[in-house]
C-alpha cells in the first residue's frame, strides 16, 4: 500500500504542477510514468530499510529525516545544482537515488530532446536502489529474528 501511496503522490504532484502552475511535462510525458514508479520504489525501499533498523517511531522519524537530508545534500538536490559542486562531490552524488531521479526528471521536464537512454538508465538504477534497500532491510530483520 505504501508504494501505491507514493506513486499517487508523485502523480498528484505532477498533475498539480500542471494545473496550478502550468508546468510543462516535456516532449515525452509518457516517460514520467516509469520514472515516478521507479522513484517511488527507491523511496519505499529506503523507508523499509529505515523501519528495519529503527526500534521506535521516534527513531524512524530521526533516522529517516537524517538520511534523507544527508542523501539529498550529497546529491545536490538540497543545496543547488550538482554541476556547481566539486568534481569529487559530483562523483559521490551518483551513490544517491536522489541524483539519479533528479537527472531523469531534468531530462524529461526541461530538455527539448530528452536522452531516453539516460532516463532508462536512471529508472533502472532507481529500481536497483529500491531492491538493494529492501534486501538490506530483509537481512536486518532476519538477523533480529534469530
Amino acid at each position: 500500500p505504501c508504494l501505491a501511496v507514493s506513486i499517487f503522490q508523485g502523480a498528484f504532484l505532477l498533475v498539480a504542477g500542471r494545473l496550478l502552475f502550468g508546468m510543462h511535462w516535456g516532449h515525452q510525458p509518457w516517460l514520467l510514468v516509469p520514472l515516478v514508479v521507479s522513484t517511488s520504489f527507491a523511496a519505499i525501499g529506503l523507508a523499509m530499510f529505515i523501519a528495519s533498523i529503527a526500534r521506535t517511531e521516534t527513531q524512524v522519524a530521526i533516522y529517516g529525516t537524517l538520511l534523507v537530508l544527508v542523501l539529498g545534500s550529497l546529491s545536490g538536490s538540497v543545496m543547488g545544482d550538482r554541476a556547481s559542486m566539486p568534481e569529487f562531490m559530483q562523483f559521490v552524488s551518483r551513490f544517491t537515488p536522489h541524483a539519479w531521479a533528479l537527472d531523469a526528471y531534468r531530462q524529461l521536464l526541461t530538455t527539448p530532446q530528452p536522452d531516453i537512454q539516460a532516463v532508462t538508465t536512471a529508472c533502472a538504477i532507481l529500481l536497483g536502489f529500491g531492491a538493494g534497500f529492501l534486501l538490506v532491510a530483509w537481512w536486518c530483520l532476519s538477523i533480529d529474528a534469530e
